[in-house]
């Protein structure tokens, strides 16, 4: 017996690693969602504000405009790339609602002109736009604003629904340490009693208590990361490479992994700071 309560022993060291491996696991998801969701959400952003789309209406002379509008893009500071969406891709896109492409194929369809910018900015959106609605009749411009906004909420909800379910599982997982510590100590109860008898002090018992609560829950909640570790591995392996020009989703860098195992610390904290609390409360209440 290395203190003064024997703690090597007993179901309780079973129920705190295990209830801290099985919060961390959850924690470690949410973390993961939040991560992924995050990422793809700014990486979304980022290219939707990298690019506007024109419309050329249709009508009299479109391919005249639509030559007209890509010369002076092409022109613009600013600007990496512009060129137009051939029809039959429009065609194709279209299809799904308005039916096969060879039934649409005589409809009097838009032209679409995708435009790329580069990077840093030193585009002349408002001059450019202005200048060409008055040299290009029927031109509009796109830049995405309502998908970027929704990309920000879409953002915000993710981390919101994840920070809901860290709290569920640390509110959770701190009422089944206090739990357990209390199961721990009745346990033990003759023996407190023989050691205040003896003159030991409650805040030696509680710091015995609390640093084994802290080691339990560490250990623990390396079990649980690891377990999330792996499944979200096998997941990504079962998943496959995805087909060339499909929207994967980032690839966890340094700073994601480490953040995915915020939840060691955090458990030993919380399993200590619960475990004092419950034995304080505890101890109060024996003679």
């Amino acid at each position: 017996m290395s203190g003064l309560l024997d703690l090597s022993r007993g179901d309780g060291r079973i129920h705190l690693r295990g209830i801290a491996a099985a919060a961390s696991f959850l924690a470690c998801l949410a973390l993961g969602f939040a991560v992924c969701a995050d990422a793809l959400s700014q990486r979304l952003r980022a290219e939707l504000g990298a690019a506007l789309t024109i419309e050329v209406a249709a009508g009299p002379e479109l391919e005249a405009r639509v030559e007209a509008a890509l010369a002076r893009l092409r022109a613009a500071s600013g600007v990496a790339e512009a060129r137009r969406l051939p029809p039959e891709r429009m065609r194709a896109l279209l299809a799904p609602w308005l039916g096969e492409a060879e039934e649409i194929a005589d409809l009097p369809l838009p032209a679409l002109v995708e435009l790329r910018l580069l990077p840093g900015g030193g585009f002349p959106r408002a001059e450019l736009e202005a200048e060409l609605r008055a040299a290009v009749p029927g031109l509009s411009f796109d830049d995405h604003a309502s998908w970027r906004e929704a990309l920000l909420r879409l953002g915000l909800a993710a981390a919101l629904l994840s920070g809901g379910v860290l709290l569920a599982v640390g509110l959770a997982g701190m009422a089944a340490v206090a739990l357990a510590t209390h199961a721990r100590l009745a346990a033990r109860r003759e023996q407190v009693e023989i050691l205040h008898l003896m003159g030991a002090r409650d805040a030696r018992i509680m710091a015995e208590i609390t640093a084994d609560a802290a080691r339990l829950g560490a250990s623990g909640a390396a079990i649980g990361v690891a377990l999330a570790a792996s499944l979200i591995a096998t997941a990504a392996l079962v998943a496959g490479p995805l087909p060339p020009g499909a929207l994967a989703a980032p690839a966890p860098d340094p700073a994601s992994w480490a953040l995915l195992a915020l939840p060691v610390p955090v458990a030993a904290l919380l399993a200590a700071a619960t475990a004092a609390w419950a034995t304080r409360a505890a101890l109060r209440r024996m003679p």
